[in-house]
This record gives C-alpha cells, structure tokens and sequence, in this order.
C-alpha cells in the first residue's frame, strides 16, 4: 500500500504537513490525486519540497476552486 493510497482512504483528515520530504512532480501528482478527494482538508504544507512552479500553479489553482489553504 502506498502512503497516497492509505491518503485517499483517510476522509476525515484535515491537516496535512508534508514539509522537507523532497516531494517532486511526480510524487506530488500522486498526492494530488489522494488529497483531492478530502473536502474536510484545510491545511496542507508543502514547503521546501521540489515541486516545478508550474505544478505549483496548478495546484494552487485546484486549491483555490476547492476553499483549501496552502502554505
């Protein structure tokens, strides 16, 4: 199993704080797709990690449709 997998099953999380753990576009598309799901997530970290700033854009954008706070 992986950790977006057991993410994704996770429906009551709100706080997430993933900071420093070297997540880079690929890993990050796969949070993506867990974190999506969480309408009760309202905090997510991802500082200093290694996400392209298109990606970031991107998600900022999703976060932004769906009332989500990133740091």
């Amino acid at each position: 199993e992986s950790f977006s997998d057991g993410l994704a099953r996770n429906l009551t999380l709100n706080s997430l704080a993933l900071r420093r753990n070297q997540i880079g576009d690929q890993g990050f598309q796969m949070l993506l797709q867990a974190i999506l799901v969480h309408a009760s997530l309202t905090n997510l970290d991802l500082d200093f990690n290694s996400i392209s700033c298109s990606r970031r854009q991107q998600f900022e954008s999703l976060i932004a449709r769906n009332q989500h706070n990133i740091e």
